[in-house]
């Protein structure tokens, strides 16, 4: 019933509309306030690019020197495919990203590979390497599916 009541209503606005009882409304243009804001949210995505990017080469760094855990590592790699998304960049550059993000975890999933051959990590530890290499792809690919639209 309520679905039925709002297109009763937006029916109602329209007929009104069309018979010129309001005025058609001029598209907003941005504020130069807005406009800042929009340039210091897009600093903002390439700034946290940036350190998820070091943050992840860190984090397989101590994952080779066993200083850290590959919960983390597969962390930071969340974080870097977040971050690639949302950037305010082209698309093109959108998906060199992500790529580079699709490289990254096959790699980590070779050398959680060689690790579990070694006893070195437990097979737990494959699977999540595993998923994250997965879901790489899985982005990329609709990444690429949807800009190809």
């Amino acid at each position: 019933m309520p679905l039925a009541c709002a297109a009763l209503i937006v029916c109602a606005l329209g007929v009104r509309y069309s018979s010129g009882g309001l005025a058609p409304q001029s598209v907003p243009q941005a504020t130069p306030a807005e406009r800042g804001g929009r340039q210091e949210l897009n600093r903002l995505l390439k700034a946290r690019y940036e350190v998820a990017k070091t943050l992840l080469s860190l984090e397989e760094q101590r994952l080779r020197e066993r200083a850290t855990t590959l919960e983390r590592v597969c962390d930071a790699a969340r974080w870097v495919k977040d971050s690639a998304i949302e950037l305010p960049v082209s698309a093109q550059e959108r998906l060199g990203a992500l790529t580079n993000y699709v490289a990254v975890t096959r790699r980590l999933q070779e050398s959680v590979d060689q690790a579990i051959a070694k006893g070195a990590l437990a097979p737990a530890d494959q699977e999540r390497a595993r998923y994250i290499h997965l879901d790489a792809e899985v982005t990329l690919l609709r990444t690429e599916l949807r800009d190809s639209k």
